[in-house]
């Protein structure tokens, strides 16, 4: 073999190995050393879709957002050395595995974006065996599966709201009778959404100012330490009261004393279910103002949620 074509044999084997450790293994994006992603990271349940966020960008540096701001450099580092998670991010769970039947809970991670260069679009959950082990792979990436019912009870005060309250309702009507369970129970299970769904469907007035989002008003006021959902919860096992408006418009209201004219008309066991829930500096706050100005729910006769709002 002359030194040309040698030359050219030379060349050919350093391109194939250069290839062979850029490619990695079954079409993995990784290399030994190097590192490009930008990926989009959204965690959650069925019911609260968009509990965890964040953002991951590595690289020449290393930089994340939402729960990834203070881990991106490891996360990348994990990234960077874990042929098995570039794999997995790369084609996704396999299609054809045997996993055992283990339901591990109902949290479904979104991952979007590009790993050196390849699009990124992959979904784990945690409903099998084989879900399980890929969200334990990729752990460093995610986050552990009980911080999202801890997230949700940190976020939302209708998690830990009493629900041991439960006054007489008196003779409601089905439709009143039928609303008034699904906002408790959706109050006391921070379904913000579905709540919102309902207010919006019904023309809801959830703030004197008109807010056209509630769920996005309900989550500012939790997020400034107000407690919305747990009032919500709170009133609605309360007494309710009835506010006739005249020309066959009723309302359900409740508390009781949020349909009285005079709040000197509250009788002792409506002052009592008051203290009880809300203690005995808010029914005094109350009398001093003269009036009670807590939250307020009001429900048609038909079943439409007409208000939810607090102040006089």
């Amino acid at each position: 073999m002359n030194c040309p074509q040698l030359t050219r044999l030379m060349l050919v084997v350093a391109t194939l190995i250069l290839l062979t450790v850029a490619c990695g293994p079954d079409g993995d994006p990784g290399t030994g050393n190097e590192l490009a992603a930008e990926l989009t990271i959204t965690i959650g349940t069925a019911d609260r879709p968009a509990e965890f966020e964040a953002t991951l960008r590595c690289g020449t540096g290393a930089d994340g957002t939402g729960y990834l701001a203070d881990t991106a450099p490891a996360v990348c580092d994990f990234l960077r050395t874990s042929d098995d998670a570039r794999l997995l991010l790369s084609v996704g769970p396999a299609p054809d595995r045997v996993c055992t039947e283990i339901y591990g809970g109902g949290e479904i991670a979104d991952i979007s974006g590009t790993l050196n260069g390849q699009t990124i679009d992959v979904a784990i959950d945690r409903a099998n065996g084989c879900g399980i082990a890929d969200w334990d792979l990729l752990e460093p990436v995610l986050v552990q599966p009980y911080d999202l019912g801890q997230n949700a009870t940190a976020d939302c005060s209708g998690a830990t709201a009493p629900t041991d309250h439960p006054a007489d309702q008196g003779d409601l009507p089905p439709a009143v009778a039928g609303l008034r369970t699904t906002l408790l129970n959706g109050a006391a299970s921070c379904d913000l959404e579905g709540l919102a769904a309902i207010a919006v469907a019904d023309g809801t007035n959830v703030s004197f100012g008109g807010d056209d989002e509630p769920a996005a008003l309900w989550r500012d006021l939790e997020s400034g330490g107000a407690t919305p959902m747990a009032d919500l919860v709170a009133v609605l096992q309360l007494t309710p009261g009835t506010m006739d408006l005249g020309q066959g418009t009723v309302f359900y209201v409740w508390p009781a004393v949020a349909a009285l004219d005079d709040w000197n008309e509250a009788t002792e066991e409506q002052r009592s279910e008051l203290a009880d829930l809300f203690g005995a500096d808010a029914l005094a706050g109350w009398d001093l103002f003269g009036d009670y100005i807590g939250y307020r729910v009001g429900i048609t006769e038909s079943g439409d949620w007409a208000f939810f709002v607090a102040g006089d």
